[in-house]
């Protein structure tokens, strides 16, 4: 481990993926870049907490195909929650794919933080979603932005496209009663 003094793990349903992150000490006169490590807070929009200075209420909109060098599961993992990527995981297969547009439209809208879905507590607790809708390559959820800002989503899947939708909640829309220990 001498040349790779920095190391980090993704933990995955049961699986761990370590990356190893090597330091160059060859300076960049000698041709060779030297690599930057990402902030402690994560990659991209995760791990920051950020707001927009003016809330935006239209719905957003997205279309994108399956992306081969689109986000990487480490930055999807870094800023949406396992509920999120287990539930688009049950719908579609795969939620790295699925998750490309909502990271988009997030940061897009100036949004960055470790997402996840509003009534998870009811689902936690009780066993079943209250606002969260799940069907055949489609969901439709709340998701919590920086508090106390708050995302309505859906995600369908056509063919090899996925169309995202994000449009900011106001006050009272899609309200869920939170549960003890959610």
């Amino acid at each position: 481990m001498e040349n790779f003094p920095l190391s980090r793990s993704i933990i995955e349903r049961d699986k761990t993926y370590y990356t190893e992150v090597k330091i160059l000490s060859t300076e960049s006169e000698e041709g060779i870049e030297v690599l930057e490590l990402p902030p402690t807070g994560g990659i991209g929009i995760a791990g920051t907490g950020q707001e927009p200075e003016k809330q935006n209420y239209k719905t957003h909109s997205i279309t994108t195909k399956i992306i081969e060098n689109g986000y990487t599961k480490a930055d999807i993992q870094l800023v949406f929650s396992d509920y999120i990527q287990r539930l688009t995981e049950e719908v579609f297969g795969d939620y790295v794919q699925a998750l490309q547009g909502l990271y988009m439209l997030a940061e897009q809208e100036g949004y960055g933080g470790d997402f996840t879905i509003q009534d998870t507590s009811n689902y936690i607790s009780l066993g079943y979603y209250e606002t969260t809708v799940i069907e055949e390559d489609y969901c439709e959820f709340t998701m919590w932005l920086p508090y106390p800002d708050r995302a309505r989503v859906t995600i369908t899947r056509t063919g090899d496209n996925y169309i995202t939708t994000f449009r900011l909640l106001k006050e009272g829309e899609f309200e869920t009663e939170i549960q003890p220990g959610g």
